[in-house]
């Protein structure tokens, strides 16, 4: 009987991933109070239909409690020529801020995958705005910063996945 261990291991080798381009696009000192829309964009050109994005931020955010409600959402989150990605999922982060919350800054990072996105130039969002549509009713917009005092960045990579057995080349 293979050990788990074992098991593992032959998973994590059937796997080929290999870095087709890389770009990364970064300001400093973004310094945004948008609660609505783009904070950063980054123009990548993607080579070829059969890879995968690898797309990650790395920032500061904060949400300041505003309204009467019981707390305060907000939504961050990546699209890809003005649409969410949809393969595998969305990828994006949310912050919650109780009554009593303060001015308090967080540093983000938010990065998932996004297969099905065919070659040619693709522009790459970060953008904040409304919570899923189902917290929306239970709690305010608040008051959302992006940016403060501090390099925001935008990194995508073009991945190329195979299992291993396939012919790579």
């Amino acid at each position: 009987m293979m050990s788990e261990i074992a098991k593992l291991r032959q998973q994590a080798a059937s796997v080929y991933v290999g870095r087709i381009s890389l770009k990364q696009c970064s300001k400093n000192n973004l310094h945004s109070d948008k609660d609505y829309g783009i904070l950063l964009e980054c123009v990548f050109e993607k080579k070829r239909d059969d890879t995968v994005l690898r797309i990650q931020w790395n920032g500061d955010m904060r949400l300041i409690h505003k309204g009467s409600k019981v707390g305060s959402c907000r939504r961050w989150y990546f699209t890809l020529n003005g649409k969410e990605c949809s393969q595998p999922d969305t990828i994006d982060a949310v912050l919650f801020a109780s009554k009593n919350d303060t001015n308090n800054h967080r540093p983000g990072n938010v990065e998932g995958y996004c297969s099905g996105v065919p070659a040619g130039t693709v522009k790459v969002a970060w953008n904040v705005g409304d919570c899923p549509l189902q917290w929306g009713t239970a709690y305010s917009a608040g008051d959302s910063f992006s940016g403060w005092v501090s390099t925001s960045r935008i990194t995508v990579e073009e991945q190329i996945v195979h299992d291993a057995g396939d012919n790579i080349g």
